[in-house]
Order: structure tokens, then sequence, then C-alpha cells
């Protein structure tokens, strides 16, 4: 949980520097299973999330986090940048993409691993 945290910061920095706010700390939960999901950012009323897969990420560490937690946490850059001109985006699209980009991911896609459970 240590490396998930310390990632989070950095993300919350980055955004701070190339967005020009800094997000509220997240819930980050490790309680995905099976094979429908390896990340998910959630919105549940006034609440936001991410929730990770425990498996994956026990099984993958830095690997799983540099990809899935980064691309949940452009999401959740998303929909505070977007969400709040009343924009609607593609989960995938533009807006999606660029956010990654100034995360560090020069050529995103949804996943470039192909996480084995």
């Amino acid at each position: 949980m240590k490396q998930i945290l310390k990632l989070e910061k950095k993300l919350r920095k980055i955004c701070k520097e190339e967005f020009g706010f800094k997000p509220k700390k997240i819930d980050i939960i490790l309680n995905l299973k099976g094979y429908r999901a390896i990340g998910q950012f959630r919105v549940m009323g006034k609440e936001r999330s991410i929730r990770l897969h425990s498996y994956l990420y026990k099984k993958y560490k830095k690997k799983y986090l540099k990809e899935v937690l980064v691309h949940e946490y452009a999401h959740y850059i998303n929909y505070m940048i977007n969400n709040k001109k009343g924009k609607r985006v593609f989960p995938h699209g533009k807006e999606w993409k660029n956010i990654m980009r100034i995360l560090g991911h020069e050529n995103p896609r949804a996943t470039t691993t192909k996480f084995v459970l």
C-alpha cells in the first residue's frame, strides 16, 4: 500500500503543476476480483474512488501501478476538469489521452500490458 500512496502523491503533484489544481486525495481500494476489470474509477454520489485488482497488484506490483493506477487516475483528473465545465467526454477520448501523455504515457491506450490472472 505504501507504493500506492507514494504514486498517488506524485500524481497529485503533477496535476497541480500541469493543470493548476491539486485534487483531493482519492480513496484507492484493493477490492476488484475476477476477470471483468483490472481497475476502475468510480463516482457514487459525492464519493470518488479508484478500485484496483488485489491479485494483479500483488503479482505485478510496479508495472501494474504504473499502468493501471495512472490510467484510473487520468480518469479522475479528466472527471475533475471536465465535469465542472459540464462537458461530456468519452472515457478514453482525446481529453483522457492528453492527460495520460502529461502523466508520462507517450502512446496512451486502454492498457499496453496484458495482465494475466
